[in-house]
């Protein structure tokens, strides 16, 4: 395994990749064996690493904040660029190696998840629909420089939104509150503008699934998505189960939370302090931490070294410690022979170990695919799958981070999982604002607002905005990233906690094989499609109703609800 600084950039020269991109598919077409096929798309592997590892440097060069002689932002806005060229010539591929002739042999040499993938790619890129395609990525970008631009006026200085969010978190209520008022009040200001520009993101994607033949949006996004998250009625249904089982429990965290604050009515800037003392602080610095948690997962794994340990030896995994920032947590998926790399931006509390180790456990994920795949797949495992990865990997952790944690361990453990449990309805309430705006795109502003005040009565009954017009008007949409960017992939992490949470009592009374069985779940996922590779390893479906009842007797009974 090479370290990352050994590694160098290059721009790739899109003609060539072009060329090479052609031969391969001129291959698989023209090939007359199986063996010729598998070559064939073995020669695609090749070139395609070759330029993900080319845009992976280059991500990992923007998070870590440049690298000597790169200018990171030219070259991410030249893969931006390329991107329709480069997808164009792997949904030609995808089409002829859903077509070949030798699919059956190729399925058992390559995995039966590459043609899965390869049948719904076409959704993803098709040239007819390019320019609405590049015109959507445009607006999702304008609409992130918005929300990294917006500044907050607070006590006579302009704050951005992740300083405020950190300030909501503060054990002085007033100044949470004050927070919460400036915040609306900046809201109030761009609120028309961010209608309008909702009215065009939904305008041109009604125009690119009309471009593939579909009557909306919400079709082509359900068949953009896993094979397993395709079924919306399925979904519907565990919508419909977090309403009855977890809500409920949702509305017991939050009355505890209330008792612990000793506040009489809890305000929507209450919400994020979840202790009175503010946020729970590590014993000792993140980098420390993660290198405790090494040493955990290795006698936990009984890998020598652990993931956790050649990442951080390899230069793959990097702290930048920052608290007027929000916590983040993020990968870059290197093919091999190169390790996933890993970013964790630290604000400095318990909420940053936790996200470390979720991102770190999808990392965990790709790493142990390869293995088992023998080499890098030519598509991604299931989005889904990475999510339950990531957060089984770190419940799997918890009962090995008592010494990296501190004192205040369990506190952090019942703040981790009462995160869980309050996040849920909320990413129920934005697949069902999403399907709600989708399938009737001629909604109005006003008519927008009050769907969202509608299901936030259902999936967050004590909501109280307080003395906050612009979010009591029913805008605090246009404050969720995830809805504007991917709006039907918001609820997957929340599907996702489903099935690791029920996994949490296997993990309970047998951590050992419950180890065994997850590594097994990462050997295999990039070969078999998660639905399929979830129920042979074991693990419940998130989009079973009884997951979610399951689930919620899980938190019920691990935070005494």
């Amino acid at each position: 395994m090479p370290d990352l600084s050994d590694l160098t950039y290059q721009r790739p020269d899109l003609d060539q990749v072009e060329n090479q991109l052609r031969r391969a598919r001129l291959h698989l077409r023209l090939a007359m064996s199986a063996p010729s096929a598998l070559a064939a798309v073995q020669d695609m592997e090749r070139v395609t690493g070759q330029y993900r590892l080319a845009k992976a440097l280059a991500t990992v060069a923007c998070l870590r904040g440049g690298q000597t002689g790169m200018e990171h932002g030219e070259e991410l806005d030249f893969f931006g660029r390329a991107e329709g060229r480069y997808l164009h010539h792997l949904q030609q591929f995808f089409a002829a190696l859903a077509s070949s002739r030798y699919r059956a042999e190729l399925e058992t040499q390559i995995g039966r998840l590459t043609f899965e993938t390869a049948g719904r790619f076409r959704y993803s890129f098709q040239p007819e629909a390019a320019q609405e395609m590049a015109r959507e990525r445009q607006l999702v970008a304008e609409y992130r420089q918005f929300i990294d631009g917006l500044r907050v006026r607070l006590d006579g200085q302009d704050q951005t939104l992740d300083q405020i969010a950190l300030t909501l978190r503060s054990p002085d209520r007033a100044l949470r509150r004050q927070a919460a008022l400036a915040l609306d009040d900046s809201l109030a200001a761009y609120a028309q503008d961010l209608d309008e520009h909702c009215d065009n993101l939904i305008k041109c994607r009604q125009q690119v699934a009309s471009r593939l033949g579909l009557d909306s949006f919400a079709e082509l996004a359900a068949r953009r998505q896993d094979g397993l998250l395709q079924n919306r009625a399925a979904i519907e249904q565990v919508r419909t189960t977090v309403i009855r089982y977890l809500v409920p429990a949702a509305r017991e965290a939050r009355r505890l939370q209330k008792r612990r604050l000793n506040v009489a009515l809890l305000a929507w800037y209450d919400l994020p302090c979840l202790f009175p003392g503010g946020d729970l602080q590590l014993a000792s610095s993140l980098p420390d931490s993660l290198e405790r948690a090494g040493r955990a997962l290795r006698s936990l794994s009984g890998a020598a070294p652990s993931l956790i340990e050649d990442l951080l030896s390899g230069g793959y995994l990097a702290v930048a410690e920052d608290p007027s920032q929000i916590e983040q947590a993020a990968w870059v998926d290197l093919p091999a022979p190169a390790m996933p790399f890993v970013h964790v931006r630290s604000a400095g509390s318990s909420r940053d170990l936790f996200q470390a180790l979720t991102v770190i456990g999808q990392a965990y994920g790709a790493v142990r695919s390869r293995e088992g795949a023998g080499s890098d797949s030519l598509v991604p495992p299931d989005g889904l799958l990475r999510q339950v990865q990531g957060q089984t990997f770190t419940l799997l952790l918890l009962p090995q981070l008592t010494d990296v944690i501190g004192p205040v361990h369990d506190d952090a453990v019942m703040l981790h999982l009462t995160e869980q449990l309050l996040d849920l309805p909320r990413v129920c309430l934005l697949d069902e604002f999403a399907s709600g705006l989708y399938q009737n795109q001629l909604l109005t502003a006003d008519e927008r607002n009050a769907l969202w005040l509608n299901l936030e009565k259902r999936y967050l009954p004590d909501l109280d905005y307080e003395q906050m017009p612009c979010l009591t008007s029913g805008r605090a949409w246009q404050l969720e990233t995830a809805f504007w960017a991917d709006p039907f992939a918001a609820i997957t992490p929340g599907l996702a906690a489903l099935t690791s949470l029920d996994y949490l009592g296997q993990i309970r009374r047998n951590p050992a094989s419950a180890w065994r069985r997850f590594d097994k779940l990462c050997t295999q996922s990039e070969q078999i499609p998660a639905g399929d590779l979830l129920s042979e390893m074991g693990f419940a479906s998130p989009v079973d109703p009884d997951t979610v009842k399951k689930a919620a007797y899980v938190l019920c009974d691990s935070l005494s609800l």
